[in-house]
């Protein structure tokens, strides 16, 4: 019994099972495929290709290892260009400030002066402030995104309008009161009103760089403005403050009489400056009513009370007479259909014979949507003072006037619509350049003041449709706002 207790005979049973687990396990061992084998295979064929793609070290010493096994299969997923590819920035900046140029030019000369926008593409690479140079980029993208859709081009220009604009607060910021300020400084603002124009980020910004660069303008002095850097930036500034003074009826700096006469010492006025003095004297003799609301608040509204309108009508006559002895001295330059080019004295006031053989050595070919511009700007001041002698002449059978209010109406009416047909050939034929800019400012006028009402609709439709068509958003949008 002890024995049987001590040493208990084995079962059966269990044995058999034993030994059919063991006749299994063989068979599912040669059925899995071999892990560590095909691992070392994957390991060898990715060595094999990142070393392919990967340079190998010149140095005999340099013995492969585990870590750098890892980097080269890190490296292979990321595969540097075969070649290098430089920075395209300057090439872009080129073609983008060349397609300004080219479609904004306007006045030809045969002389051997070069116009201020001609100079762009050097000041852009050789421009000391960073303000100017990053102006000049985003307002060559904008116009480019404007003219041929480039949605993409328009929102990256933003980016460099908001350095330029951040580059040219710190300048002012440490510009002290009796410094003089660099031609630069005078640009880099009026770059930035073209942004503006064209990319119309809110209405009024426009007007406030505008205002900007006069202001800095005014600091250098009349005198300054005269040399041959200053001169161009004098007369773009006063031509733009000229336009925005009779909008707003506020009289600029530039109509004082030293802004008048001795920025002109070394180079005399032209006929389209002694168009610009007449437009800018408009804002004083309206202020002689005593009222200080912009153009068309006042002449939406009844005359405030005072006593004698004598000397705002002797003005005003003295005006308009001024206006029509331009138009008599420069009939090329009143015609409601422009020739393709005219061909006139430096002063642009004599015309010159195409058919000589030669042209004069002093003389400008002037463009006809530059013709056309001028044209504009005449019936708009026109206009605006003819209807200034209607609303300040007596009215009725009794009254002691030498034109009939009914008869000047007769004479608005006629410039109104002069003007939206020089619009409509200006935007048929040139949609483009600075002198379609300039024919927003005369179109304004005929959506202010037209007397008829379907005159004033179809400017305000014709102002409306080159802001969202033509890329004068910007523009077009803070003129209609006032």
């Amino acid at each position: 019994m002890t024995d049987r207790v001590t040493k208990p005979r084995q079962r059966r049973k269990k044995e058999t099972t034993l030994k059919q687990e063991n006749k299994i396990a063989p068979a599912k061992l040669q059925a899995l495929p071999d892990i560590s084998a095909q691992k070392d295979q994957d390991c060898a064929t990715d060595r094999k290709d990142s070393l392919m793609s990967t340079p190998r070290s010149s140095d005999p010493n340099d013995v492969g290892s585990p870590g750098k096994d890892v980097i080269l299969r890190i490296r292979s997923q990321y595969r540097l260009p075969m070649s290098y590819q430089p920075s395209m920035a300057d090439a872009y900046d080129n073609v983008f400030i060349a397609h300004f140029v080219a479609l904004n030019s306007g006045i030809r000369s045969y002389q051997a002066q070069t116009p201020w926008i001609a100079l762009l593409p050097g000041l852009q690479q050789k421009a000391q402030t960073p303000a100017l140079k990053l102006s000049i980029r985003a307002a060559a993208m904008a116009f480019y995104a404007r003219v041929h859709g480039d949605a993409p081009v328009l929102v990256d220009s933003y980016r460099w309008y908001t350095r330029s604009l951040e580059n040219q607060r710190k300048a002012l910021s440490r510009l002290s009161r009796n410094a003089v300020p660099s031609d630069e400084e005078c640009l880099a603002p009026i770059i930035l009103g073209l942004y503006e124009v064209y990319a119309g980020t809110t209405p009024s910004t426009v007007f406030q760089h505008l205002n900007a660069a006069a202001s800095i303008l005014a600091m250098k002095g009349p005198r300054n403005c005269s040399s041959e850097e200053a001169f161009p930036l004098f007369l773009i500034i006063r031509v733009s403050e000229a336009h925005k003074a009779v909008v707003f009826n506020k009289p600029s700096v530039f109509a004082t009489p030293e802004w008048m006469t001795l920025p002109f010492l070394l180079t005399p006025k032209n006929a389209h400056m002694h168009l610009v003095d007449i437009i800018l004297s408009i804002p004083e003799c309206i202020r002689l009513t005593g009222t200080d609301a912009t153009l068309s608040g006042f002449f939406s509204n009844p005359l405030p009370p005072i006593d004698d309108l004598t000397p705002v009508r002797e003005r005003t006559k003295e005006l308009l007479d001024q206006l029509n002895k331009w138009a008599e001295r420069h009939p090329h330059l009143c015609t409601i259909f422009p020739a393709s080019q005219v061909i006139t004295t430096e002063d642009m006031t004599t015309p010159i014979d195409l058919s000589a053989p030669k042209p004069q050595a002093a003389a400008l070919k002037l463009p006809d949507t530059f013709v056309a511009s001028a044209t504009a700007a005449f019936k708009a001041a026109h206009l605006v003072l003819t209807l200034l002698l209607a609303k300040v002449s007596p009215a009725g059978p009794a009254a002691d006037s030498e034109i009939a209010v009914s008869d000047l109406t007769a004479r608005a009416v006629a410039d109104a619509k002069d003007i939206l047909e020089v619009s409509t050939y200006v935007e048929s034929t040139h949609p483009v350049g600075f002198n379609f800019l300039r024919c927003v400012f005369p179109l304004v006028i005929a959506a202010i003041l037209s007397p008829l009402a379907e005159d004033r609709k179809a400017a305000r439709s014709m102002l409306d449709r080159w802001g969202a068509e033509r890329g004068l958003g910007g523009l077009c949008g803070s003129w209609v706002g006032v």
